[in-house]
């Protein structure tokens, strides 16, 4: 099994007058590396499909309903590996060179990453009441008593559509 190597992406953020106002360093493992069977063996990058969000947007249009959009920060970073992945330890982290860490978590870059967010997703939804509508496994529904709320999801962006805003805005917290 080969060490995967890494490269630190580094933006600045600035605000309109151009001044500095965050600076993001985001670790990234090369997955250009990575061989199948070996460091993965199944990947997609889950999306809803166009009608779906067509269905989903004249359902709001019709009836008046609220539409949220929403990006999971750091989703790539929350599932679990089931795979052993090694990466040699990146420069700047105190290791000495050559150092080989095994994954635990996913990283930004890993072939698999999109699909164990999901999953951790997925998982989640499941728990606090959403279902995965048939026609579409990126879509979900959760019946409340001021009627359904929709989350469609596109890797890691989700449209949430329904007529309680509480009840979406608790969702999205």
């Amino acid at each position: 099994l080969k060490p995967l190597t890494t490269k630190w992406l580094f933006k600045i953020k600035r605000d309109k007058h151009g001044q500095i106002e965050k600076i993001k360093a985001r670790l990234c493992v090369r997955g250009f590396e990575q061989e199948e069977g070996v460091d993965y063996n199944e990947i997609f990058s889950p999306v809803m499909r166009h009608n779906s969000l067509r269905s989903l947007l004249a359902l709001a249009a019709v009836h008046d309903w609220e539409i949220k959009q929403m990006d999971v920060r750091t989703a790539f970073l929350h599932g679990e590996l089931e795979e052993d992945v090694f990466i040699y330890a990146p420069e700047g982290c105190g290791y000495p060179e050559g150092t080989i860490l095994k994954l635990d978590k996913s990283l930004y870059g890993l072939k698999q990453a999109p699909r164990v967010f999901n999953e951790v997703l997925d998982n989640y939804l499941l728990s606090i009441g959403f279902t995965r509508c048939d026609t579409d496994p990126c879509v979900y529904v959760k019946v409340t008593s001021n009627g359904p709320i929709y989350m469609a999801i596109y890797v890691d962006d989700l449209l949430i559509v329904g007529e309680d805003l509480v009840q979406i805005d608790t969702i999205k917290s």
